[in-house]
């Protein structure tokens, strides 16, 4: 067994808009995302499409979204790059 390394990469998504844009802020503070990590200006980890669903829906009550907004931000969540097992990593930084 020997030693791998690899080199992590940040590919930036376009900056979502409007209440998109403010559930990013929601994702980027969740502790549930698995290897979720933060510090001074970021943070980054993975998290599965139910548990993003699952984090809209309360969002959406919370924001009291219109159906079109709450749209915006769902098609926004379509587009991430999820992978084959519904997950996707993220980082966030600010």
């Amino acid at each position: 067994m020997g030693l791998d390394i690899g080199i992590i990469r940040v590919d930036y998504l376009p900056r979502p808009s409007g209440p998109a844009y403010a559930f990013a802020w929601e994702l980027a503070g969740q502790e549930t995302a698995a290897g979720y990590m933060t510090g001074e200006g970021g943070s980054w980890g993975w998290i599965e499409r139910r548990q993003v669903s699952a984090l809209l829906a309360d969002f959406a009550a919370r924001r009291g979204l219109s159906a079109p907004e709450r749209a915006r931000v769902e098609a926004w969540v379509a587009s991430l790059p999820w992978d084959g097992a519904d997950a996707v990593e993220l980082h966030f930084g600010w």
